[in-house]
């Protein structure tokens, strides 16, 4: 898992890499905060060239 500041534009890099396989396209995704209210998150996920298994998430 990995935070980064401009998840659309690390998508958009992607789609040239050969070997990327897409899992999620942006989407944003909500989890509760502990003292009430929300994080608001949007995230990719992927496997690289390797087979391994990456998640790119912005708090939003």
């Amino acid at each position: 898992m990995l935070h980064h500041e401009d998840v659309k534009g690390v998508y958009e890099k992607l789609q040239t890499v050969p070997g990327i396989e897409m899992v999620c396209e942006p989407v944003v995704s909500e989890y509760p905060k502990p003292d009430g209210g929300v994080f608001r998150v949007l995230g990719i996920s992927f496997f690289d060239p390797s087979g391994y298994f990456v998640e790119v998430n912005q708090f939003v």
